[in-house]
């Protein structure tokens, strides 16, 4: 009752805006809206109620050197050692932390794949960031990835590849018959899809690219189907599959949003639908590093120059671009037969349970203080210093809305554990906010929403579910 009172008689008083504003946040909601440490109790209860605890790897704030990966694995100097000790590192790669890079990807699925003890250091890709002198020391041309094995550096990723088969027999990847002489077609064969997938993506639109385009994804198709599966060399995962599969995982999303065309789920392509499928489900390392439709689709263009639109594509493009209802609550199940298709789920995992939820919670609680200085930027300056369009390294966020911008973010984190937009509450705040505070707060909501990346900041369906929450959360402060 007492501060409903000062809720109230703040907004009669005659003292400065900004005071009230003050006192509103500050008196009600210390009350009403739980500490971070409170959310992080409510989270672990939540998770032992789930049943959880064993592999829900979301609940670590660090990786798990010695278990299974799980992106967010951001962090510089992070170990892999699958059991073995660190004196045992032998391997050093060089990858960027946003995992945009499919080169990277393929080296570091192969690392996970062999289970080759590894450490990580982080290197930007020049799109959206600084790169380390040291590296550029190391690697003049500042390319990604590189591999120091036992002190020597090595670069371009299919010579790491294959110097990783030959210097770790363990679990190999190449001991197939033949493998030489059917590495040497199939290798050919994906670049040849890689370059009418550049022709029909990042050229302007031409009925004879797009059959040049379904010509050669046709020909992988037979490939595939002719192995008897569900990998290119039968029923057991390959160097060349792993090299492949990141570039299929992009043409997938680029086709789709850009020139309105499907690879998956329709059936024309049924041996690489089988294929990727069985990458998902059976290599988890690809599941952990697999980005979603929308991060693709952000991170390509600064990557690869700019893409060319189809007649074809508006209703595709607003999909993954989160128009109309697809990161509206309540969201549609997601599943094998989704327009985003999503193969490495559970049995029965719908994809917007409370475990979602509570990957995309975690998430908030374990970074809440550097999530509320990078959303504010959202309401600050930012200068372009870099050609990727959502990122802003040299950014200033606006600070003096950093107490408004963690009450709601507790409040954010809150409505995830709670699986509910509490707009009650959302109200509350939004009546002690002045205009220019709630359109602040509005941007910075917004910003960090449209850049929850998959899969740097957690998996699909955690992602698909935060995006949606923080959308439904900024609706609440747009004037």
């Amino acid at each position: 009752m007492v501060m409903a009172f000062c809720v109230l008689v703040g907004r009669d008083l005659p003292s400065p805006r900004v005071w009230k504003n003050r006192v509103c946040l500050r008196m009600r909601y210390s009350v009403d809206v739980p500490s971070w440490d409170a959310l992080r109790l409510d989270l672990e209860r939540r998770v032992v109620d789930l049943g959880g605890g064993g592999d829900l790897v979301w609940m670590r704030e660090d990786q798990d050197a010695h278990g299974r990966l799980y992106p967010p694995c951001t962090r510089d100097g992070t170990l892999r050692l699958f059991g073995k000790a660190e004196e045992d590192v032998r391997v050093t790669l060089y990858r960027d932390p946003a995992y945009w890079c499919p080169y990277c990807e393929r080296v570091q699925m192969q690392l996970e794949v062999k289970r080759v003890p590894y450490r990580i250091r982080m290197i930007n890709m020049r799109c959206y960031g600084k790169k380390p002198d040291y590296y550029t020391r190391m690697v003049p041309s500042g390319l990604l990835p590189a591999v120091e094995v036992d002190g020597r550096l090595f670069t371009e990723s299919v010579d790491i590849m294959f110097l990783l088969e030959d210097q770790f027999t363990e679990h190999s990847l190449a001991d197939f018959p033949d493998f030489a002489q059917k590495a040497r077609t199939f290798m050919k064969l994906e670049r040849e899809c890689f370059s009418w997938w550049c022709t029909f993506v990042f050229r302007p639109p031409d009925r004879r690219a797009r059959v040049a385009w379904e010509d050669v994804l046709s020909r992988w198709d037979a490939a595939v189907q002719s192995a008897g599966g569900p990998y290119l060399f039968g029923n057991r995962v390959s160097v060349i599959d792993i090299m492949a599969v990141p570039f299929f995982e992009r043409y997938v999303a680029s086709s789709f949003y850009w020139q309105g065309f499907r690879i998956r789920g329709t059936g024309q392509f049924p041996g690489i639908d089988s294929w990727m499928t069985a990458m998902e489900r059976e290599i988890p390392s690809f599941a952990a590093m697999k980005a979603d439709f929308y991060s693709t689709i952000k991170d390509l263009p600064p990557q690869m120059g700019r893409p060319f639109f189809s007649d074809t594509s508006q209703d595709f493009r607003a999909f993954v671009e989160g128009d109309g209802e697809i990161w509206k609550l309540p969201l549609p199940p997601i599943g094998p037969s989704s327009l985003e298709p999503i193969t490495s789920l559970a049995e029965g995992d719908d994809g917007v349970g409370l475990e979602h939820h509570l990957e995309a919670c975690a998430r908030m609680i374990q970074n809440h203080s550097r999530i509320a200085r990078f959303a504010l930027r959202g309401a600050g300056d930012r200068p372009r210093t870099v050609t990727a369009p959502l990122s802003d390294p040299d950014a200033i966020p606006d600070s003096s809305l950093h107490e408004e911008m963690d009450v709601v973010l507790r409040l954010l984190s809150q409505s995830l554990l709670q699986q509910r937009i509490p707009e009650r509450e959302i109200q509350g705040v939004v009546s002690c906010l002045t205009k220019d505070e709630r359109d602040g707060i509005f941007k910075s909501i917004s910003y960090f929403r449209d850049r929850v990346g998959v899969p740097r900041d957690m998996m699909f369906p955690a992602a698909r579910i935060l995006r949606a929450f923080a959308g439904a959360f900024a609706d609440q402060f747009k004037s």
